[in-house]
């Protein structure tokens, strides 16, 4: 998974590494995001649109999903001190870009930038998590290393929303621009020298797309998180036409989905190891099908409406751990490229899922939303089954 050896790190050193990287990710999850609860202060100091500012989330979303592949061929073989330090550079950057933007186009700059920080880093917290912790513990590290992203979702948007409005937009851009330097020297600090993965060629991607065992497992990501954002992107409006939901209670119900999605994530890593990803993957797609037709089926009220919602975003968050983990197993010497590949289907899947819960709803209602979400995880089980399926007869052919 890695060029050169790493040496024996301290317990402490080893965990100071592993919160370095769930901060990461939370920075980079909250610059992410920001945007959404700052959309009205955002457009009112560019002069443009509610739409046009809601845009900036999708430029980002295609921009990383583009990215991260092509970037991990060109520097993925790069130390990980290296590259770490590089991408938090630039992610703080672009934050400034942002924070200074005194028009739409700079904005709009400073966007593909954090996008191009964001694909750079995204696997590569992945890899680094994996390489520096023994097999029996990739599980709980890549757990903790991703909590920082389910952190930012719980904590850190809303914090930037009422700290925006409170000190102004360009002030949370400064301050998590400033957070990623701060992070960028302590990678450098931390991280062992020379530990870095092997270089990815080009013609790494036509093995992975030429390998159904490579390329099904990528496609699942792309399903599943289609599947959760057709209900997630319009989950206030769907609470509130089938459980009686007030307007305000919308905000308890995505704090459920966010302390849902912590204890999921906190669950995922010791079920990974314990059972094995294949496994945990299996009961965290169940689980979610379960939860989304009970969304759609399940009289009451607000009280049933959030254990419904924490229970789904337990679930939904459970999946990306041994999802992660089994793709390092399948191809150790591809994996920077397969999480790089996982993390553009995760962006494009939140695209499509999103774009199709709106169509649904203008086309069938609300109600046609949990049922449609649960048809494709259904059919992402059916891809893991496929996908297990062609592994198996790659590991009887290797033997033969």
């Amino acid at each position: 998974m890695f060029d050169s050896a790493v040496p024996a790190l301290r317990e402490s050193r080893l965990t100071a590494i592993l919160l370095l990287l769930a901060a990461t990710y939370a920075v980079l999850g909250t610059l992410t995001l920001a945007v959404v609860g700052l959309l009205e202060p955002i457009a009112a100091a560019l002069d443009t649109s509610l739409v046009a500012v809601a845009n900036l989330v999708t430029v980002f979303a295609l921009v990383y999903a583009l990215a991260a592949p092509v970037l991990q061929v060109a520097f993925g073989h790069w130390p990980f001190r290296r590259l770490l330090a590089a991408g938090l550079a630039l992610l703080g950057g672009s934050a400034f870009v942002s924070a200074v933007a005194g028009d739409y186009p700079t904005m709009l700059a400073g966007r593909v930038l954090m996008a191009l920080a964001g694909a750079l880093l995204g696997p590569l917290l992945s890899i680094v998590a994996v390489a520096l912790v023994g097999p029996g513990r990739q599980g709980r590290a890549l757990s903790l290393v991703f909590g920082g992203m389910t952190l930012a979702m719980v904590l850190g948007v809303p914090a930037s929303s009422g700290l925006g409005r409170a000190f102004g937009w360009q002030a949370v851009f400064a301050g998590l621009g400033a957070a990623a330097l701060a992070l960028a020297l302590a990678a450098a600090w931390l991280l062992p020298a020379r530990a870095a993965s092997p270089r990815t060629e080009l013609r790494a991607f036509g093995c992975v797309l030429g390998e159904r065992r490579l390329v099904l497992p990528v496609a699942m990501t792309l399903s599943k998180m289609a599947g959760q954002f057709v209900v997630y992107a319009l989950l206030g409006p769907l609470l509130m036409a089938r459980f009686g939901l007030a307007a305000a209670d919308v905000a308890l119900a995505l704090l459920a989905f966010g302390v849902g999605g912590v204890l999921g994530n906190a669950a995922a890593g010791r079920l990974t190891d314990r059972l094995g990803a294949g496994r945990a993957l299996s009961a965290a797609l169940a689980g979610e099908i379960v939860a989304l037709v009970l969304l759609a089926v399940l009289p009451g009220g607000t009280p049933v409406a959030l254990t419904l919602v924490g229970a789904w975003a337990f679930c939904a968050v459970a999946f990306n751990t041994p999802q992660q983990k089994r793709l390092v197993g399948l191809a150790p010497s591809l994996g920077g490229l397969l999480l790089a590949l996982n993390a553009s289907a995760l962006y494009l899947g939140i695209a499509l899922g999103s774009a199709l819960g709106g169509s649904l709803y203008r086309l069938l209602g609300l109600e046609a939303l949990p049922p449609a979400a649960a048809a494709l995880l259904l059919a992402t089980l059916g891809l893991y089954a496929v996908a297990r399926r062609s592994a198996e007869e790659g590991v009887a052919a290797g033997k033969a």
